[in-house]
C-alpha cells in the first residue's frame, strides 16, 4: 500500500529515538555518505537547549587499541582504565582498556553531526510506526503523521513473554558522581564489582569509576526481579562511601534500568526500509548488560552496507539470541533468579580462577570452545548443572512443540516404510478431527469479529450462497472450478504461512502458495493424473526421467533447495524451512497423504493459532464454539466414507468437488479476518 505523502512531513531517514545506538548511527552514516542530498529527522521528546536531551550518564566498555581505532571514538573518550578490581582481586587487563564515555559528549557531537547536515528534530515521542503502508507512516503522541522512506527504530524493547527454559531480570543502578577533599582513588583501577554489600535477595555489588584521585562514579548496582529504589540505594551508598573514602561532596546522581533478557524479541530484521536498533534489535548482552560497544560495530555495519550498496541490514550481525553462547546466558541468569546468593561467589571464582583478560574476551563471545572449558569449570557446578538440565528439557520440548509438523510428517513416513498405512492414515485422521475441521468452522466467529457466535439466518444465506456458487461453477464447466480451487486454496495456504511469519498476504505469499500446491501436484503426476479426467482435464504427461526422478521434480526440488537457502539469509522466512521438509517427506507418499501432511499437521495447526491468538479465546473455548459446525461436517464425511466404495475414483472426485464447496466460504472469511489482524 502507497502511503500518501505531504511533503513538509516526508523524509528520506527518520530515527525513532536518539539514544545511543542511534546517536552512533547517526554519526556513522554521516561518515560514510549516506546523508548526502537527503532529508533526515529524529523524533525525540528531549531537547538540548532545555538540558533534557539526557541527563549525564556513562557509557563504558573494554577495547584494545586497534578496536578503538575502527570505532573512531577516540575523541570522545573522558577517561580510561588499565586495571580492575573485583571483590578485592586486584589485575591489569592488557590488551584491554576500560574507556569511559559521558553521554553529554556523546549526544553534543551527533547534535553537532545533525546540525551540520540541517537534519530537523521532532520533539515529540513516536506511538505508531506503520510497517504496511510504503513510505513508512510515523504517528506521534500529538497525532501528527510523517512519512520516511527509511526508518530507524530504538525506541525501548518489547519482549515476548519468556518461555520455561528463559529468564528476564533486570540491571538497575543508583549512584553519585562524588568529590573528596583529599585524593583516596586509585585513578589507575576501576571497581567493576565489589560485593561487600547486603544482597537483599538479589546479587548486588559496588561499581567505582575514579575519574581522577579526588573524584569518582560511585553506583549501586543490582542484578534482580526488583527495580533497585533511590531510597534503599542512598542509604547503601552512604554507608559504603563513609567506610571507603570518608566524607563527599555529591556533585550528581546517575540512575538507569537495564534489561538483562534471555527472553525473545520479535525478529529483528523489519523489512529492507526498517530497521530496528540498539536494546530493541537486541543488541545488549544478556548476561552483562554491556551494549555500547555492540552497538557501535552494528552501526559500523550498517553504514558499510549502506556504503556498498546493500540494503540496511545486508548479513546483519545475530543479536544474543543464538548459539551456544545464548545458552550461557540463559544459564547466568536462571542461576541469578533461582539461586540470587550465588551471584557473589560466582563472579568472584570467576575473576580469581581465570585472567582478567580472557574473562573479558569471553563475555564479549570471542573465545574458543577450547578456552570456554576452563571458564566454565571454575563456576559453581551444582546451580549450573540443573539450570542446564531444566534448559535442554524445555528446549527438547519446545522444539517438538515448534516442529510439531515435521514430527508429524517423519512419524507417518516411518509407518508407511514399516507398511503400517493404516496407522499412518488413522494418525492422520485423529488430526484432522482435532484441528483440521475444527479450525475451518469457527467461521460463524469470524463473522460477527468474534463478539460471539453468528448463527443468523444471513449468515447461512450468505455461507450456503457461496458454496452455490462454486458448485454452479462446477456443473458448467469443472476445469475452471479446478482451477479456482487450486488458486484460492494457494492464496488462503501463503497467506496463512505469511501470517505465522507476522508478513501481510501479498504477491509473494501467493507465489509461495501457488509453489506449494504445484510442489505436492506435479510430484504426484502419477496420483493426481487417475483423478484428472474427472473434471474435464486431459492427463499430464509424465516427463522423462533424469537419474530416476522426473525433470518435473528436479524443477521443483532446485526451487525448493534455493527457497530452503534463502530462508537462511533471511531469517523472518525460516518458517517456510519446515514446509519443505514436509514436501521434501511427502515425496515419497501417496498424493492424498502428502498433502494431508501439510494441511493437518502445519496449516490447521497454524490457523488455528492464529484463531486462538486473534479471537483471544483459550483452546477449550474455540472448541466449544467450533462443535456444532465440526459435528456437521464428521456427520458428512462419515456418511460419505460409509456409502462409498473407497476403491472407486469417482466417489473420491465427488469428495473434491464437495470439499472446494465447503472451502470457499471459509477462504472468503479467513482473508477478511487476516486482512483485519
Amino acid at each position: 500500500m502507497v502511503a500518501p505523502l505531504n511533503p513538509q512531513n516526508h523524509y528520506d531517514l527518520i530515527f525513532l529515538g536518539m539514544g545511543a545506538a542511534n546517536a552512533l548511527l547517526a554519526i556513522k552514516l554521516f561518515e560514510a555518505g549516506a546523508f548526502n542530498g537527503k532529508r533526515v529527522a529524529y523524533i525525540d521528546p528531549r531537547t538540548q537547549d532545555k538540558g533534557t536531551f539526557h541527563s549525564d550518564q556513562t557509557f563504558c566498555f573494554w577495547a584494545t587499541e586497534a578496536e578503538m581505532q575502527q570505532m573512531g571514538l577516540a575523541h570522545l573518550v573522558s577517561a580510561s582504565w588499565s586495571q580492575v578490581r573485583v571483590n578485592g582481586i586486584h589485575t591489569p587487563i592488557a590488551p584491554y582498556r576500560y574507556y569511559h564515555i559521558r553521554s553529554e559528549d556523546l549526544f553534543r557531537f551527533t547534535g553537532e553531526v545533525l546540525e551540520r547536515h540541517g537534519a530537523h528534530h521532532i520533539g515529540e515521542s513516536a506511538r505508531d510506526l506503520d510497517l504496511k503502508s510504503y513510505p513508512h507512516s510515523i504517528t506521534t503522541h500529538s497525532g501528527e503523521t510523517y512519512t520516511a522512506s527509511d526508518v530507524f527504530d530504538s525506541r525501548p524493547p518489547e519482549f515476548l513473554p519468556c518461555q520455561s527454559h528463559q529468564t528476564h531480570l533486570h540491571q538497575s543502578f543508583y549512584g553519585w558522581v562524588v568529590e573528596t577533599p583529599e585524593p583516596v582513588f586509585d585513578a589507575a583501577t576501576f571497581t567493576m564489582m565489589d560485593f561487600n554489600v547486603p544482597q537483599m535477595g538479589a546479587t548486588q555489588f559496588m561499581y567505582v569509576l575514579p575519574f581522577g584521585t579526588r573524584t569518582a562514579l560511585v553506583e549501586l548496582t543490582r542484578f534482580g526481579s526488583e527495580i533497585i529504589q533511590k531510597e534503599e540505594a542512598e542509604e547503601g551508598l552512604q554507608r559504603y562511601i563513609q567506610a571507603h573514602f570518608g566524607p563527599v561532596k555529591i556533585i550528581r546522581d546517575e540512575h538507569g534500568v537495564i534489561p538483562m533478557s534471555s527472553a525473545a524479541l520479535p525478529d529483528s530484521y523489519m523489512g529492507r526500509h526498517a530497521l530496528r536498533t540498539g536494546s530493541r534489535a537486541g543488541r545488549i548482552k544478556p548476561s552483562t548488560g554491556y551494549a555500547f560497544k555492540e552497538m557501535c560495530y552494528d552501526a559500523i555495519r550498517i553504514a558499510e552496507n549502506s556504503h556498498k550498496g546493500h540494503y540496511w541490514g545486508f548479513h546483519r550481525a545475530e543479536a544474543h539470541q543464538r548459539g551456544r553462547f545464548a545458552f550461557y546466558d540463559r544459564l547466568l541468569l536462571q542461576v541469578l533468579k533461582r539461586w540470587p546468593e550465588q551471584g557473589a561467589p560466582l563472579f568472584t571464582a570467576l575473576f580469581e580462577r581465570i585472567k582478567t583478560p580472557r574473562v573479558l574476551q569471553f563475555l564479549e563471545e570471542k573465545t574458543q570452545l577450547t578456552q570456554e572449558v576452563p571458564i566454565l569449570m571454575s563456576l559453581p557446578k551444582k546451580p549450573f548443572l540443573i539450570a542446564a538440565a531444566r534448559d535442554i528439557k524445555s528446549q527438547l520440548q519446545g522444539r517438538v512443540k515448534t516442529h510439531t509438523s515435521v514430527v508429524l510428517a517423519l512419524l507417518v513416513g516411518l509407518l508407511y516404510g514399516l507398511q503400517l498405512e493404516q496407522a499412518a492414515q488413522g494418525l492422520l485422521l485423529v488430526g484432522l478431527m482435532v484441528v483440521g475441521i475444527p479450525h475451518g468452522a469457527l467461521d460463524h466467529v469470524l463473522e460477527s469479529k468474534g463478539t460471539k457466535a453468528n448463527f443468523s439466518l444471513a449468515f447461512f444465506a450468505k455461507y450456503l450462497g457461496l458454496m452455490g456458487l462454486m458448485l454452479a461453477i462446477w456443473l458448467v464447466y469443472a476445469p475452471l472450478g479446478l482451477v479456482l480451487f487450486l488458486l484460492y486454496s494457494a492464496w488462503h495456504f501463503g497467506e496463512s504461512d505469511f501470517k505465522e511469519m507476522g508478513l501481510k498476504a501479498s504477491v509473494f505469499s501467493f507465489s509461495w502458495g501457488i509453489y506449494l500446491l504445484g510442489a505436492v501436484l506435479i510430484t504426484h503426476l502419477t496420483d493426481l493424473n487417475v483423478f484428472l479426467p474427472f473434471f474435464g482435464v486431459s492427463v499430464i504427461a509424465e516427463s522423462v526421467d533424469i537419474l530416476g526422478f522426473a525433470a518435473a521434480d528436479w524443477v521443483v526440488g532446485i526451487l525448493g533447495l534455493l527457497l530452503m537457502i534463502f530462508s537462511y539469509l533471511y531469517p523472518l522466512y525460516s518458517g517456510l524451512r519446515k514446509v519443505l521438509w514436509i514436501l521434501l517427506i511427502g515425496y515419497f507418499l501417496p498424493l492424498l497423504v502428502a498433502f494431508g501432511l501439510y494441511f493437518v499437521g502445519h496449516h490447521s495447526l497454524n490457523g488455528w493459532k492464529h484463531l486462538r491468538e486473534g479471537l483471544q479465546y483459550s483452546n477449550r473455548d474455540l472448541w466449544k464454539t467450533a462443535w456444532p459446525f465440526s459435528l456437521g461436517a464428521f456427520a458428512l464425511i462419515g456418511g460419505f466414507l460409509w456409502m462409498s466404495d473407497s476403491g472407486v475414483t469417482a466417489y473420491w472426485a465427488q469428495f473434491f468437488v464437495f470439499l472446494s464447496c465447503v472451502s470457499f466460504p471459509h477462504v472468503w472469511e479467513m482473508r477478511k479476518f487476516y486482512a483485519a489482524a
